[in-house]
């Protein structure tokens, strides 16, 4: 027991003794209050003995009362002397539990001081190898990921397990451990310049998986059946890249010969610095095909102009070769006329002003003349006006096409915001894709409006050239035949 409960229990005694005086003199009042109908109600001589009887119930009553008071106080005051000696004992036992306090609270501040002296010396002595530790975990993590994103993954399961355990280390790192990443390192180095081959599962393009013979080179590159593999970091597998490289690859991988040494004891192999970086973005970069998908229907609708536009030139340049080739036969036959090409015509329409004598026929022969060459341009000038209107309204298509590409990429903005990229570039893509094709288009059927327009033009000079030769020759017969 200590002092409280001492203090606690008598307290609990005084007003236990209150409370019962506090009920002794309660009760004589209540019955005083009950006696008083009871007197008013009998006569004057019961009154006086009633009195005496209630008088004599509440001195006996006081009596016990007084007694049981002096029975409680005295066992109090026999307590006291115990309880006294009990706080004292509790003093006593205080003042020691106090004094251990004070010593143990002096040695919790001598054993700070020793650890913060403590770690000052090893602050002072491991100053040097500080840098020698951080670059110890730096290169724990680094290879520990690198191994994860190998080829050699699941050769080197042990391998894996001991850096973990290098890059989980939270003290410093011993001789040991240090030996320990040497000696990964130099077999990392040496698995660099393996090349192995061995079977396990392949997933193919359409998510079989096939056993299959695999072909690697160090944790570069990893081929199967004259095609590149994928390793996947998370599964640890090989599957088929969904796009190849070049041919010139492909040709290397899949001979007969590949990875056997020549007679140099060379081996040729194809390698991958980036470790399958360079297959990934194959992957993702679109095809020709894509590209011209990301165009839409305006896209399409621009090819297809370009493609009636090349044909038109082609067809117009064909033409035109042809009647220039007709023209050439012609001028080396002069004395054959050929009506199927213009030069034939304007030839035999200068014969027939032969017949007629005369100023006046040179001037008809003149007029004859011009008539034909006019009427031989609009032959040499078919198509292209539409070859020119095509090459015009390619870039106009394509400006179209980047509008709605806009259009479609506000929409997308104001539908989801711009937190995703990848949503807004559906509509980049056909804004950018149909300004492109609009432009390949427009610039070749801009030469070829060019071209065929220069042979045209030579050709019609070509005719007037002939015609005002034979009006030339007609006038010098003219002023002969009047000489």
């Amino acid at each position: 027991m200590n002092l409280l409960s001492l203090q606690r229990q008598a307290r609990l005694k005084y007003q236990c003794k209150a409370g019962r005086r506090w009920l002794t003199l309660t009760t004589v009042i209540c019955m005083l209050t009950l006696g008083l109908p009871a007197f008013a109600a009998v006569d004057n001589a019961n009154s006086t003995s009633e009195v005496n009887d209630l008088y004599e119930k509440i001195r006996l009553a006081r009596e016990a009362e007084a007694k049981a008071n002096h029975q409680r106080e005295a066992r109090f005051m026999a307590d006291k002397d115990a309880q006294k000696a009990m706080l004292d004992a509790l003093k006593k036992e205080y003042a020691q539990l106090q004094l251990q306090y004070d010593q143990l609270q002096a040695k919790v501040e001598f054993s700070d001081n020793e650890i913060a002296a403590q770690q000052q010396r090893l602050t002072e002595r491991t100053h040097n190898l500080k840098d020698l530790f951080a670059a110890w975990r730096q290169v724990s993590t680094d290879t520990l990921a690198n191994q994860k994103n190998s080829l050699n993954a699941n050769k080197q399961t042990a391998t894996i397990a001991k850096l973990q355990q290098m890059a989980q280390l939270k003290g410093q790192p011993d001789s040991t451990m240090l030996n320990a990443l040497s000696h990964v390192l130099q077999q990392d180095i040496l698995a660099t310049g393996k090349i192995s081959t061995y079977s396990t599962q392949v997933t193919q393009v359409d998510g079989t998986q096939v056993a299959a013979q695999v072909e690697s080179v160090g944790p570069f590159t990893a081929t199967s059946n004259g095609k590149f593999l994928h390793f996947d970091s998370n599964t640890r597998g090989l599957s088929v890249a969904p796009r190849q490289p070049e041919k010139e690859y492909l040709q290397v991988v899949s001979a007969d010969s590949y990875q056997q040494p020549d007679k140099q004891g060379v081996v040729l192999a194809v390698i991958d610095p980036s470790r399958g970086v360079v297959l990934n973005q194959l992957a993702l970069a679109p095809s020709l095909v894509d590209r011209l998908k990301q165009g839409g229907i305006i896209g399409y609708a621009i090819i297809t102009l370009g493609v009636i536009g090349l044909l038109l030139a082609l067809w117009r340049w064909l033409s035109i070769t042809r009647i220039k080739m007709s023209v050439r036969r012609q001028l080396a036959q002069m004395d054959k006329v050929d009506l199927a090409n213009p030069l034939g015509r304007i030839l035999q329409a200068y014969h027939q002003s032969q017949a007629d004598k005369g100023e006046k026929n040179t001037e008809a022969l003149e007029v004859r003349l011009q008539e034909i060459v006019l009427e031989e341009m609009p032959r040499l000038d078919k198509g292209l006006g539409a070859l020119k209107l095509l090459a015009a309204v390619a870039p106009l298509l394509g400006l179209l096409g980047t509008v709605v590409g806009m259009i479609n990429t506000f929409q997308t903005i104001t539908l989801v915001g711009a937190a995703d990229p990848k949503l807004m570039a559906g509509g980049i893509s056909q804004a950018l894709m149909t300004t492109v094709l609009g432009l390949l288009v427009a610039v070749p059927l801009l030469f070829s409006h060019s071209l065929v327009s220069a042979k045209s033009r030579a050709l019609m000079i070509f005719l007037s050239q002939q015609s005002l030769g034979f009006i030339g020759r007609s006038l010098t017969q003219t002023e002969k035949g009047d000489r």
